[in-house]
């Protein structure tokens, strides 16, 4: 069920802003709230789309965990992996790449 309240005129969760600016503490507190990890936005887009075209990648793995869908495709056909390219983060692309054939990847192994 969509909470319409909480979404932006483009249909834009909090997860989804909290991704875009790189806002872990944030994240993590909707996430934990339930937050739905693969909502989209009119265009299709994901939170995982956002947090991987910012680079951020902390948040990336989170939403990994927590089961984001690393196939979705936006109505542009861009899945996070090509959002994380198309902002020159290969180092998010790599890891997408890995969790697609590894699963989520293991957050401490990125803060170390």
């Amino acid at each position: 069920m969509r909470d319409e309240a909480n979404e932006s005129v483009e249909g834009r969760t909090p997860l989804m802003l909290a991704a875009f600016r790189g806002e872990t503490v944030a994240v993590i507190n909707l996430l934990e709230g339930g937050a739905d990890v693969n909502a989209r936005d009119r265009d299709g887009d994901t939170a995982l789309m956002f947090a991987a075209h910012g680079g951020h990648g902390v948040i990336v793995a989170l939403l990994l965990q927590y089961g984001a869908n690393v196939y979705a495709r936006a109505r542009n056909g861009w899945t996070a992996k090509k959002a994380a390219q198309s902002g020159l983060h290969e180092h998010i692309a790599d890891m997408l790449q890995r969790a697609e054939t590894e699963g989520a990847p293991n957050i401490l192994s990125l803060v170390n």
